[in-house]
This record gives C-alpha cells, structure tokens and sequence, in this order.
C-alpha cells in the first residue's frame, strides 16, 4: 500500500496499515518526511521528486500495488494509479498538492483498477453508529500499543497567528495544539 505523504493523515494510514499486516511502501518529496515514514514501520519508500513513482513501486510490489492512498493529487496523481496492480484500487483522499488532476479512464479499464473517493468526514455523518464502531476499534488499537497518534505541535493560545503559519508553510511535521 503506498502512501504519498508524510503529513498527518498520511502518518495515520501508515500506522493504520501495519496495524492491518499490510506492506507499506510510503511515497514523499523529502528525505525528511521518508524518514518520517521509516520511523512509522513503512517497509520501502519512495522519493518522488527523484524516481519514477510507478516504476519503482512496481518494482517494489512485484508488478504493482493492491491500494494507493492518496491526499496529494496534483502531479503525482497518474503515476500513483498505473503503480497499482490488476484490481488494484486508487483511494482518492484530497488534493493537498493543489490540483485536482486528469485521470486517463483507460487505465482503469485496462487493468480493472478501481478508483474510490474517500470522504470520510460525509461518511461519518450518515454512518454515525458504524463512525463510532470505527473509533471505538482505533482507540483500543491506540491504547494496545498498534496505533502510534503523533504528538501535536505545542504553541501558546498568543501565538496562534505563528501556529496557522507554521502549518500553511509547512514547517510543521504533524499538528498543532493551541493552549490557553
């Protein structure tokens, strides 16, 4: 399973998916956000502002991946699809890198790939007793030790305005908590 960054909710479907047995390949721009991945259990990574994210995650899987979950878009968003395997499934997550990108149908059709659009917020609000079921496993998992929830970063309340900055920059691995 790729994931194509190393921010929080890419941090999270990692965790998650050790959590699940699956073999991780994690995708990002920097070697900083790689050994971030790395650090989470992720088994190979990719930096995709130096190698081809498809041919090396083909290499890295054996033909290609079972999922690829993606809160980038942008670019990088066609060759994270042709990485997948036949019947491989592409979980469109958000568009982080800034453009919603073209996705050629045929590649869908030629290998039986499966596109998926993951509005988890949506679904949370009409699958309200699943959304707690859900939750209530992820917690026993964190409590457990299986998850591993990083710790946001930490600013004053008086210094929110440098907070919202530090995230819009992104200089900031992760989250950010305001404290009165």
């Amino acid at each position: 399973m790729p994931c194509r960054t190393a921010r929080p909710v890419g941090r999270a479907a990692i965790d998650v998916g050790k959590a699940l047995g699956a073999r991780v390949i994690a995708a990002a721009s920097t070697d900083e956000k790689l050994a971030a991945c790395r650090a989470l259990g992720a088994n190979e990574c990719i930096r995709y502002s130096d190698e081809d994210l498809k041919t090396r995650a083909r290499e890295l899987s054996d033909g290609g991946v079972d999922v690829v979950f993606d809160p980038v878009g942008d670019a990088f968003a066609e060759p994270a699809l042709r990485a997948t395997g036949v019947g491989g499934r592409y979980l469109v997550i958000g568009f982080a890198g800034g453009a919603i990108p073209k996705i050629p149908l045929n590649q869908v059709l030629l290998r039986n790939r499966n596109i998926v659009g993951v509005d988890w917020g949506a679904w949370m609000l009409r699958h309200g007793t699943e959304q707690r079921a859900l939750l209530e496993e992820l917690l026993t998992w964190a409590s457990e030790g299986r998850l591993h929830p990083s710790e946001p970063a930490r600013y004053p309340l008086e210094d929110a305005q440098r907070a919202i900055d530090d995230l819009l920059h992104r200089r900031i691995n992760g989250k950010a908590a305001l404290i009165p």
